[in-house]
C-alpha cells in the first residue's frame, strides 16, 4: 500500500469513535509502511504468525522447519496449495522468509531508518514562506549534559521548532555551544522572542518538550517560559521511571519519534522555513549536519547476551562517535506536535484563540 493511500483513507478512520481497524499483511521490508505500522505501539496491537520455531531459525533451517505447521490455516493445508504459496519466494531467501514464513529480516543492523530517496527530496526542496497565521509551534529542547560548565569545554544544546501548515515547517533550528547557564537562557529566550516577532506568529501557542537531563534542564525551561510567555505555553513533557522532570527518550519513544518523522519525510512534507530562526553563523553547515544525521540514523538489532534473552533493539545515529542531537530535537518536536494534536487531555488548548 502506498503511504499516500494509507494517510488519505486509513488514518482518518482512527479518529472515528468505536471504530477498530484490522490489518492483515505479510511482513513488509525493513522501513516499509507495514514494517513501521507494526512497530507503532501507540496505534496498533500486533499479532504475528511465524511458521518457523526459534530453534530452527537459530540453526538456519527456516525452509525445512515443520514445528509450527499447526498455525497454517485450513484453507491452505492441502499440499498443492501450500506448495503454490511457498513457491512465491523462489530462491530469494529474504522474500521467502517475509512472504511465506512471516519472519522479519535477521540482520545485526538494519538499513538507515530514513529512506535515501525521502531525504534527497527534503534536501532538494527549497525553503518556503509561511503566509497564514500559525496557531501552534512545537519547541523541542535537547539540553546540554553535565551540571557544571567549563570555559575550556563549552557544552552544546539543541532547539528545534516546527509548525504545521499544509507542510511540516522547520521554523527554528539551533545548535548552540555556550560556557554558562545564563548564556543558554539568553539564547533560548531570544530565539523565541525572534520567532514571536515575525508576522503570522504573534499569537502562537508554544508547545514545549524538553528532554530530561542535567545542566540546562526541563525545570529551567519551565521557569523561563512561565515568566515570559505565561498563558501562551503548554508542556507535553512526560515523567519516566527515573522521576526526572522532562521527556524520557527511551528506545520506545525514539521508535515513535522516528516513525513520525519518517512519515513526514516519505510524504515529502518536511521543509525548512524561508525565514528560519537560528543563531548559527553558517546556516548551510547546520542544514548539512542535519542531513548527515538523517542519513546516519539506524535501527540496530543487537544479539542477546544470554541464550535465553531477547534481541535488543536500539535507535541511534551515534555510530563512529558522531552526534544525532539535531535529529533527536527535530523528532521530539514532531512528536510533541503529534501528542498535542491527538491526545484528549490537550483538546481544550487545540481550540484556543490567540
Amino acid at each position: 500500500m502506498e503511504i499516500e493511500v494509507f494517510s488519505a483513507y486509513i488514518v482518518p478512520l482512527l479518529s472515528v469513535k468505536y471504530t477498530a481497524i484490522t490489518v492483515i499483511s505479510s511482513v513488509g521490508k525493513r522501513n516499509s509502511l507495514m514494517d513501521r505500522c507494526m512497530r507503532a505501539k501507540e496505534i496498533f496491537k500486533t499479532h504475528k504468525v511465524e511458521l518457523v520455531c526459534e530453534t530452527c531459525r537459530n540453526d538456519g533451517a527456516k525452509r525445512t522447519c515443520i514445528h509450527n505447521r499447526e498455525k497454517i490455516p485450513d484453507w491452505i493445508t492441502s499440499a498443492s496449495k501450500y506448495a503454490a504459496i511457498t513457491g512465491k519466494g523462489g530462491e530469494d531467501d529474504e522474500a521467502y522468509a517475509r512472504e511465506c514464513l512471516g519472519l522479519e529480516d535477521d540482520e545485526d543492523s538494519g538499513p538507515n531508518l530514513f529512506s535515501a530517496g525521502s531525504v534527497d527530496k527534503f534536501v532538494a526542496r527549497p525553503p518556503v514562506f509561511i503566509t497564514d497565521d500559525v496557531r501552534v509551534v512545537a519547541i523541542a529542547v535537547d539540553p546540554c549534559q553535565g551540571s557544571k560548565f567549563s570555559l575550556k569545554r563549552p557544552s552544546n544544546f539543541t532547539i528545534t521548532g516546527v509548525c504545521k501548515t499544509s507542510l511540516m515547517n522547520i521554523v527554528l533550528h539551533e545548535n548552540i555551544a555556550a560556557n554558562n547557564r545564563e548564556d543558554y537562557k539568553y539564547i533560548f529566550i531570544e530565539s523565541l522572542y525572534r520567532l514571536r516577532a515575525r508576522k503570522h506568529f504573534e499569537n502562537c501557542l508554544f508547545v514545549i518538550s524538553t528532554e530530561s537531563g542535567t545542566g540546562f534542564t526541563a525545570p529551567d525551561v519551565r521557569k523561563m517560559m512561565s515568566k515570559r510567555f505565561k498563558g501562551n505555553t503548554i508542556f507535553v513533557d512526560e515523567f519516566g521511571d527515573s522521576n526526572k522532570e522532562g521527556a524520557q527518550t527511551t528506545q520506545d519513544t525514539k521508535q515513535i519519534m522516528s516513525n513520525l518523522l519518517a512519515t513526514e519525510l516519505d510524504m515529502n512534507r518536511l521543509v525548512y522555513d524561508a525565514e528560519l530562526i537560528t543563531s548559527h553563523p553558517k546556516v548551510n553547515e547546520l542544514k548539512e549536519e542535519t542531513e548527515r544525521q538523517l542519513r546516519a540514523f539506524m535501527r540496530l538489532v543487537k544479539a542477546p547476551i544470554s541464550g535465553f534473552g531477547e534481541p535488543k533493539i536500539e535507535f541511534s545515529g551515534k555510530a563512529g562517535g558522531k552526534q544525532d542531537d539535531l535529529l533527536m530535537s527535530l523528532g521530539m518536536a514532531v512528536h510533541a506536535l503529534h501528542k498535542f494534536e491527538t491526545e484528549p487531555k490537550y483538546r481544550p488548548y487545540r481550540f484556543r484563540r490567540g
